[in-house]
């Protein structure tokens, strides 16, 4: 049985990956869902990488930093030389987890 797609929003802001070994990679989002954030970057993430993901979006009049803990599940060269990098939540805190459920909620 084929299980429903995630809801998924557009959602096109800066943000930063910052890897094990402490090194930080700007990045720009690319869409979100409730289990994990798609990122434009200029350079590779290792697959299976666990990483901290950040970034602030407006939501309810009020800018909103959201601070998740991931991993890097696909890494995908584009057209343009750039990449494409899936990241899955392992772990968001409360405000966090907030924030991208109302992100969800007013684009549904």
């Amino acid at each position: 049985m084929l299980q429903p797609r995630a809801s998924r929003v557009a959602l096109r802001v800066a943000a930063t990956v910052t890897l094990q070994d402490a090194h930080t990679r700007p990045a720009h989002t690319h869409d979100l869902t409730a289990g994990g954030i798609r990122l434009q970057l200029a350079d590779a993430l290792p697959l299976a990488q666990l990483c901290a993901i950040r970034f602030a979006v407006q939501c309810a009049g009020q800018l909103q930093q959201v601070l998740a803990m991931g991993q890097v599940v696909y890494c995908d060269t584009r057209d343009d030389g750039h990449y494409s990098a899936g990241i899955k939540f392992i772990e968001l805190d409360r405000a966090s987890a907030a924030t991208v459920a109302a992100l969800l909620l007013h684009a549904a």
